[in-house]
This record gives structure tokens, sequence and C-alpha cells, in this order.
């Protein structure tokens, strides 16, 4: 818990997750020729490289190019630093002073590489769209920081709660997580395209950046039961999801081709399998086909 100097009120500044970005083996073709390295290097997994002379680190999709090195990082999650001192989300005794301290004790202790929400939590996103300007003045000021303190940051741009936004700046709009995911032509989904689309454009010539994460673990969400993403159905399945997060990398895609994206999933539930393929739901539309002949049964007894 990092303390200031003038208080000794711990911030609410966790370090909770350490993010280990290795990137296995060597990228270099063991092959002789050009064509056959250029053939290596395409199929290579995305990398962090370190520029051989400068230092300066650098994320890239396939590989590491000539004169860079692949790098092992350990970052740190330093969630709530544009939180901190957002006129968006105002908390008691916490000012944008908290997230320049931890990022520069961050800093003194070594770590080079911090991951943050790049969003406002939930519905005080709608801090954004009433207040473009001041929303970016203070995301800019942090990049500036990121920047001159010689830290690389990994952003959050955030796809879980843009249907939160919406009904929370607009009024009578009333959709759900559902209406984000599956529908292209919902408000919540306008929001996020726009979001994504100006977070990319603004930043990605940005050197600070080191890759992208689209969000924060999604596939949790996957297949919840009633009341999750509505009164009497089921939230999204597993392709649904998998449809929007592309359609979001697609987004970041025609602005950065360089830079790997994350997909901010988590490790999945240990009932996963089971909640996409036992869904209730889903298995009662299965049974109500129309009458033909019945499906064919074997019964097998076991004895235990």
């Amino acid at each position: 818990q990092a303390t200031t100097s003038n208080t000794m009120v711990p911030s609410p500044r966790v370090l909770g997750l350490v993010l280990v970005l290795t990137v296995a083996g060597d990228l270099s073709a063991s092959a002789s020729g050009d064509e056959n390295k250029r053939a290596s290097q395409a199929a290579a997994p995305p990398a962090v490289c370190r520029h051989q002379q400068s230092g300066q680190l650098s994320a890239y999709r396939h590989g590491c190019p000539t004169g860079f090195v692949t790098a092992r990082v350990a970052g740190a999650n330093i969630f709530d630093a544009l939180w901190a001192g957002s006129a968006g989300m105002p908390m008691p005794g916490v000012s944008y002073a908290d997230t320049l301290h931890g990022l520069q004790t961050a800093r003194a202790s070594g770590i080079e590489v911090f991951r943050y929400f790049a969003s406002l939590w939930g519905p005080d996103m709608a801090y954004w769209v009433h207040n473009e300007a001041a929303f970016w003045a203070e995301s800019d000021r942090l990049m500036d920081d990121i920047q001159r303190l010689g830290l690389y940051a990994i952003p959050s741009l955030g796809y879980n709660a843009w249907h939160k936004v919406a009904n929370e700046a607009f009024l009578g709009v009333n959709e759900t997580a559902n209406d984000l995911v599956v529908n292209r032509t919902s408000v919540a989904f306008g929001l996020a395209s726009k979001f994504f689309r100006q977070f990319v454009t603004r930043y990605a010539n940005r050197s600070a950046i080191l890759l992208w994460e689209e969000g924060n673990e999604l596939n949790l969400m996957v297949n919840l039961e009633p009341p999750w993403c509505g009164a009497d159905v089921y939230c999204f399945d597993t392709a649904q999801m998998t449809n929007y997060t592309n359609a979001l990398r697609d987004i970041i895609r025609e602005v950065d081709q360089r830079r790997p994206i994350s997909s901010g999933y988590s490790a999945p539930r240990p009932s996963a399998w089971h909640q996409e393929h036992c869904r209730p739901d889903k298995l009662m539309a299965a049974t109500n086909k129309p009458r033909g002949t019945p499906p064919r049964t074997h019964h097998h007894h076991h004895h235990h």
C-alpha cells in the first residue's frame, strides 16, 4: 500500500496482478536465405522487444524486427491511474497526486510496464459522453506523465459496461450487456466503437503505449443466468462474445497494424463448458422442435 508524504492514509491502489510478458524461443530462422527467415517471422508469436541501442521497449505482432531483442518483462496492475483525480469519478481524499506518486514509486522500484483502465468505471464513463474535451485532457495528462517517467502502458480500453454508460447518458435508453455484445446497432455498441476509435487514433503514435488490451474479463459473463443480462434471458454465448471481441479488434487494427492486442479475458470459470453446452434455455429450444420421428435413445445401465 502506497502512502503519500503528507498523510498516512493508504491509497486505494492495489498492485494485485503481476503481468509477466514473455516470448518463447529465438525468432531468427535456422535455415539460410531471406525467404525462410521472412516465413519464420511471419509465423512468429507476438513479442515484447527491447531496442539494442536505445533500450526502449515496443511490442510487435510477429516477433522482433532487426535491431531488437525479445524482452522478459514483469509489470504491475495500477488499475486506477486514470480514475484517481478524474472529475468524472470523484473519490474523497483521492487526487491525481496519488496516481503520480504511484507511477513514480513503481518506476523507482524498477517497474517499466503497467496496465490501467483507460475508461472510467461503469456508468461513470458518461462523463466522456458529455465532456469529451475534459475527459481527453485528463487522459492526455496521464499519458504525458507515463512518457515523461519512462514507463510503458497497457491501456485496458474497456468493453464491459457501455450499456450502463448508454443508460446513464441518454434518457429513455434501457440496454443490457446483450444489446452491447450482440446488437451492432445498439447505442452501447456505438459508444464502444466510438471510444475505441478515438483512443487508438489519439495514442497510436505514442511510444509509451506498449500494446492494447480490449477490456477486463468479459468471458466471465458468458452464459450467465438471469438477471445478469436481463430479467428472463441468459447472457451472450461464446460465439457472440468472440464476434464482439473481433469487431473491436478490427477497429483497433484499422489504425494500428503493429501492436499486439490482448482480449483481456480471464482464465475461464471452472463451469464454463457446462454453462455453454447445458444452458436450460438452449436445451429447451432443442427439445421443443416440431414433432416427427422421435429421436433414437439408447439406454445404458451403469452400475457403480
